[in-house]
């Protein structure tokens, strides 16, 4: 079910890749990349059931957001394979193409994940095509 679930996301995301996005309310750039963030933030919680930058308090939470910074060491992620993991990470990394560190990729390069191609192989009648 998440892996569907998952999918349909990404699908989503990637159909809005032709610039047709609202603009947040918050400040600072906005691209496709940002809903390729979110998608992350929805396949952490899909895998964990949890916020990936939940604070103690909501400026905790906006400080973890803006610095990028979450950790994979709750029990939940014990149950969770290694390219799944790997997925978030790619996702939720807080640099752009340009920027340092492991850049989050643009939806179609996120769909050529090994993880989505798994996901993809997996001879479900529903199979996200590629061409979406």
């Amino acid at each position: 079910m998440h892996g569907s679930m998952w999918l349909c996301v990404m699908a989503t995301v990637k159909s809005r890749a032709d610039g047709a996005h609202c603009r947040p309310s918050g400040t600072g750039s906005y691209t496709a990349t940002t809903d390729v963030w979110s998608a992350g933030v929805i396949l952490h919680f899909l895998l964990t059931g949890k916020n990936p930058f939940r604070g103690p308090s909501k400026a905790a939470t906006e400080h973890r957001v803006r610095e990028g910074k979450f950790k994979m060491d709750d029990p939940a992620w014990e149950a969770v394979s290694e390219p799944a993991k790997a997925m978030v990470r790619l996702l939720l990394s807080p640099y752009a193409a340009e920027g340092g560190g492991e850049a989050r990729p643009a939806a179609k390069a996120a769909l050529k994940h090994p993880w989505i191609k798994e996901r993809n192989n997996l001879g479900a009648p529903n199979a996200l095509s590629m061409q979406i």
